[in-house]
C-alpha cells in the first residue's frame, strides 16, 4: 500500500511544478495592455422596459443603438405584437400570412422555456422545442415534433 502512495508524490509533485511555472509564466508578462479594441456601435434589442432601462445604464456613454420590443407604456404579459411592431431586414418581405404565422409564433415564444424554437402553419404550433443547451438541440426537437 505504501509503495503505491510513493509512487504518486513524483506525478503529483510535477503536477504542482507545472502549474506553478505556468502561473509564473502568465504573470511575467512585459506586454500591458492599454488600448481597448475599438468593436464600434452595437444593436441591442431587449424583450422588456426593465432590461431595456438596465443595459442603457451598463452601456453608459457608449451610444450603442438600443431599443425595445415592448412599448413601455404597456404590459409584456399581455401585450400581443402586430406587424408595425417588426422591421424585415431581409431582401425578401414575407407575405401576410407569413407575417401572421411569424408574429403567431412569437407571441408562443415568450411563454415556451428558454432557447424557444416554435414552429408554426396557419397560426398554429406544429412543432416546439424549448430548454435544450443549444438552440440548434431545440430545432431539431421542434422538427422532429412537427413530422409526427
Amino acid at each position: 500500500m505504501y509503495k503505491k502512495i510513493n509512487n504518486i508524490r513524483p506525478a503529483i509533485s510535477f503536477s504542482l511544478l507545472l502549474i506553478i511555472f505556468s502561473i509564473i509564466l502568465a504573470c511575467s508578462s512585459d506586454e500591458v495592455v492599454t488600448e481597448e479594441k475599438e468593436i464600434g456601435n452595437l444593436t441591442i434589442t431587449t424583450s422588456s422596459p426593465i432590461i431595456t432601462d438596465w443595459i442603457k445604464n451598463i452601456d453608459g456613454d457608449n451610444n450603442n443603438d438600443i431599443s425595445n420590443l415592448i412599448p413601455y407604456d404597456s404590459d409584456a404579459h399581455h401585450y400581443q405584437f402586430t406587424p408595425k411592431d417588426f422591421r424585415v431586414v431581409s431582401k425578401r418581405k414575407p407575405n401576410s400570412k407569413e407575417m401572421k404565422n411569424l408574429i403567431f409564433a412569437f407571441n408562443v415564444c415568450r411563454y415556451v422555456k428558454s432557447n424557444a424554437i416554435v414552429i408554426a402553419s396557419d397560426e398554429t404550433t406544429v412543432g416546439i422545442g424549448s430548454g435544450q443547451p443549444s438552440r440548434l438541440d431545440s430545432c431539431k426537437i421542434a422538427i422532429n415534433k412537427m413530422k409526427k
